[in-house]
């Protein structure tokens, strides 16, 4: 014991860097330390939905929602009423449709605290008090750009089923065995493809980490009066379960129909019925897995218990941009694991099948598409390649200093609408750090009828515009927090599209 302590008390006195040396050298340790003032912040605050959808204080009285009424259609009969008239004879009176719409306000918010020691240490450095504020600030944002985007209320993800049986193929790479092997697989909402760590795709490092789908967890909130909050995890319902027996050496390809609103696919396998014994083995941004085994121990770290009710909505969400289109005909579909197809002369098909609907159905044309980094990429290899004779811009520098450059790569940012009244029409292709990866997002934001009523397509109406508070101390803590009371407002939604689960 006397050795282990003189040991300890050695290396903690080496902590303190005492020098003796001959004269005063860089080791001596009587040097001034060049620290720079103000913390760095280094993390992207990226909200282009928020930042470019209009806000609105409630003119006049607040309540609870804020409520509209809109006609979304006029001589709508089947057939439409004919317009011409007999001599002296008056026209029939044509039918029109209404709706009524309504969106209910919802408080966001979040809180720092800085210690009055904190406080005191960072002085001379920064302004800490300052600095929490700001922090929390941009944290709220975030948050909110987030829930403008795929916000769900109330829209529960449907049941996820299997398309028929289980293929399996041929091959060395399966480890299955010749036993019945069995299967479940749960929808995940944009929040819960999040909370699994995966959006912008996902790893087996993500998953071995413990990020499986989690049906719901608590919070806690700050101050003395602090009450739990349950959040749902952005996790439906899961399956039945569906069951396939491979050969010695076969793989597995599950495929479940694909759910309206769902960002990715959680899959659990087993080799003994019961959810309870299959565990997580992937998680895939479109309804399709290819399983040659159980996975790794490391990749099990969750079972399917706990998931037989729906988890995908949280009532302290207001509803964003995605959910609002899917609720209000906005163009939806679904790729169920394809790719997007090439039409061989520069475009896609898909593509060109939303800009079509918009116009024969609504006669409106969408201004902007969003997607993640991987559709990015993959569009601009579809454009690119799917033609043989490629159109390329080269640009020869008029100086010495680029004589012989050459910059390599290619990227498609803007598609070429063919259904406008403008005639062709350049739809910019832009990078949302919150979609998921099989997502492409249609928006729409000039007004699209004359004497349409409305301030715009979409606004943020709030209740209460930001605000930071400073609360009362009680103790040797200074607590901050930014809140904000509002709702998103779409007045067309059917002019806002959605392509889900591309490969």
């Amino acid at each position: 014991m006397n050795a282990e302590l003189s040991a300890l008390t050695q290396r903690t006195l080496a902590l303190f860097k005492d020098a003796t040396t001959a004269g005063i050298a860089q080791n001596t340790g009587l040097v001034y330390y060049d620290l720079e003032s103000q913390a760095k912040r280094l993390y992207p605050v990226l909200t282009p939905l928020r930042n470019q959808t209009a806000r609105v204080n409630k003119p006049s009285g607040y309540g609870t929602a804020a409520h509209w009424k809109a006609i979304t259609g006029i001589n709508t009969g089947s057939p439409a009423t004919y317009v011409g008239v007999q001599e002296g004879k008056r026209g029939m009176v044509m039918s029109l449709t209404e709706k009524d719409y309504t969106a209910t306000y919802k408080g966001i918010g979040i809180e720092n605290q800085v210690t009055f020691e904190g406080q005191y240490a960072g002085e001379g450095f920064d302004d800490m008090r300052a600095l929490a504020q700001i922090t929390t600030l941009e944290a709220l944002m975030l948050g909110e750009e987030q829930m403008l985007l795929s916000g769900n209320s109330g829209t529960a993800l449907a049941q996820v089923t299997f398309l028929g049986t289980p293929g399996v193929a041929a091959g060395s790479d399966g480890s299955f065995g010749a036993v019945p092997v069995y299967c479940f697989c749960v929808a995940l909402t944009p929040l819960g493809v999040a909370l699994c760590g995966g959006a912008n795709g996902f790893t087996t490092a993500a998953i071995a980490a413990g990020n499986s789908p989690n049906p719901s967890f608590s919070q806690t909130s700050a101050g003395p009066y602090s009450n739990s909050q349950t959040v749902n995890g952005g996790v439906g319902q899961i399956s039945a379960q569906a069951t396939v027996t491979p050969g010695a050496t076969q793989h597995i390809t599950w495929s479940v129909n694909p759910v309206q609103g769902a960002a990715g696919y959680a899959w659990y396998l087993g080799t003994t019925t019961g959810a309870a014994n299959c565990s997580l083995v992937g998680i895939t941004d479109i309804p399709i897995i290819v399983t040659p085994s159980l996975g790794t121990a490391g990749n099990q770290k969750a079972n399917a218990t706990g998931l037989s009710a729906d988890h995908s909505t949280n009532a302290t969400s207001f509803d964003g941009f995605t959910t609002q289109l899917i609720n209000g005909g906005g163009y939806y579909k679904s790729l169920a694991g394809a790719k997007f197809t090439s039409d061989t002369h520069g475009g896609i098909v898909e593509i060109d099948a939303m800009f079509q609907s918009f116009w024969d159905n609504y006669r409106l044309w969408v201004d902007e598409l969003w997607v993640g980094s991987k559709l990015a990429q993959e569009i601009t290899q579809i454009v690119l390649s799917g033609t043989s004779n490629p159109v390329y811009n080269i640009i020869m520098p008029n100086n010495n200093d680029g004589q012989g450059t050459v910059t390599a790569g290619a990227l498609v940012t803007s598609y070429l609408n063919k259904f406008s009244m403008d005639g062709a029409k350049q739809t910019p292709i832009r990078l949302h750090p919150n979609m998921p990866s099989g997502w492409l997002f249609a928006n729409l934001k000039h007004i699209p009828y004359p004497n349409a009523n409305i301030p715009g397509v979409a606004r943020v109406v709030t209740r209460q515009e930001y605000y930071s508070k400073e609360w009362p101390v009680i103790q040797r803590t200074y607590e901050y927090g930014v809140y904000a009371d509002e709702v998103l407002q779409v007045y067309v939604p059917f002019g806002l599209g959605l392509i889900q689960d591309v490969a």
